[in-house]
């Protein structure tokens, strides 16, 4: 096949893809439609960006690049995979992937979906040091043919890359590798969602929220170090950071001397601190659960921003609520399932995408003052831009849930006015 068949096929296949409302449901379709990057990346070595985009239909205003979290989150993305065997999953997988999966719309902007395949640790049974060897080069393979892409549309001037999922260790990888375009995870919009989301528990329960006892789980990840930021920059006065080592704790012992020496912040390695908390933060990358029934008091209120969730499942019930944080944007539109519960739901680090896109060069400028600089102070500056951003757009949290349902006010309400019984 000559390039220029190439690109006809593209186009042939892209510009159906955007006219579909519904995912395909059978396996031939699906199967052709996996080769979507495969061509692209044929396409792309021999054209500019603006012949790529001729080639799309479409101008490409940023990437949003996600995971898989977990064999179950896998099916429930591609439906035909529910007839299959773990055996034929894995081998398309280390045949057929990245893949496109959606295209995100916001107005005028437009943001391909692509998706790596799981991590070994993730999904690939690993009964022997040989078979975790082969699934680690698989899924190496993969992130470098992804980069491909990336440094191409990186060629041509810096585009927001949203990571999905396993934010981290993507962006390390991506970092290493001399991508100099902005990383977008959410951590500085979730954060001024997460303190929304605790005064509007106050409100609805009558309470002070800047009173709260507070545990994060994860404070000193990417996410938990913004989020600490943002809580301690707003007044919270009873903050408990957990992490699973005091030398992850050290970080933060460093930054936050006077906030510990008010007895406003108090770090710990014992998960069991979560217990009498009335909200406890979960910001974690862990594969396992961490967080469980026995652990907590009635009361309490959970605030879930883990994928795959580091909260066991029996914690819902009478006594104890759990929140996801998901972000609300009227005018995304997209078919790919991220979560989402209702047309105007979407993850965290979709919208923080779109804001990054709406705002242009001049946030992309604060971005990356922030990286150089790594202080409080500039994270703090972008996170008042992406919020204030967030309310011109009227993009905010979305309505209260757990992962299946809606979660009333009457519901945290009677939640909350167990903890003083």
């Amino acid at each position: 096949m000559d390039t220029e068949e190439v690109r006809l096929l593209l186009i042939k296949k892209l510009r159906n893809r955007t006219k579909s409302e519904n995912h395909e449901k059978n396996v031939s379709s699906i199967m052709s439609s996996l080769q979507d990057l495969e061509i692209l990346k044929l396409a792309m070595r021999g054209a500019s960006l603006d012949e790529a985009e001729k080639i799309l239909g479409y101008k490409i205003d940023g990437v949003f690049l996600v995971h898989p979290r977990g064999e179950a989150d896998l099916r429930n993305k591609y439906d035909f995979f529910k007839t299959l065997s773990r055996e034929k999953i894995r081998e398309i997988q280390e045949a057929h992937w990245p893949t496109v999966l959606d295209i995100v719309h916001y107005e005028q902007m437009n943001i391909p979906v692509w998706s790596l395949p799981l991590t070994p640790e993730y999904f690939f049974p690993q009964t022997d040091r040989e078979t975790k060897r082969h699934f680690q080069e698989v899924s190496q393979k993969k992130k470098e043919e992804a980069l491909i892409l990336l440094k191409f549309f990186e060629s041509e001037g810096k585009i927001p890359i949203i990571l999905g999922a396993l934010t981290g260790r993507i962006a390390r990888f991506l970092k290493k590798q001399g991508i100099q375009s902005p990383l977008i995870t959410g951590i500085y919009l979730t954060p001024c969602f997460i303190s929304g989301m605790i005064k509007k528990i106050a409100v609805i329960a009558k309470e002070i929220a800047l009173e709260y006892r507070i545990a994060l789980v994860g404070g000193a990840g990417n996410m938990g170090q913004a989020i600490l930021n943002w809580l301690v920059a707003e007044g919270f006065q009873n903050i408990t950071v957990i992490e699973a080592s005091n030398a992850e704790l050290n970080s933060i012992q460093n930054k936050y001397e006077t906030e510990i020496a008010q007895q406003c912040l108090y770090l710990t390695t014992n998960i069991e601190a979560v217990r009498e908390k009335d909200i406890v933060i979960v910001a974690t990358a862990s594969p396992r659960i961490l967080v469980k029934a026995d652990m907590l008091s009635a009361g309490t209120i959970i605030i879930d921003d883990t994928h795959p969730s580091n909260v066991a499942k029996d914690v819902i019930g009478d006594k104890i609520a759990v929140l996801r944080v998901m972000a609300k944007a009227p005018k995304l539109k997209y078919n790919f399932p991220m979560d989402q519960m209702s047309d105007n739901e979407t993850v965290t680090c979709l919208a923080e995408g779109v804001l990054m896109v709406a705002i242009g060069n001049t946030l992309m400028n604060a971005y990356n003052e922030v990286c150089v600089l790594n202080t409080r102070e500039c994270q703090l500056k972008l996170m008042k831009k992406v919020a204030q951003k967030g309310r011109e757009l009227d993009i905010g949290f979305a309505d209260f849930r757990d992962y299946d349902n809606y979660i009333s006010n009457e519901r945290v309400k009677k939640v909350r006015s167990l903890k003083n019984e």
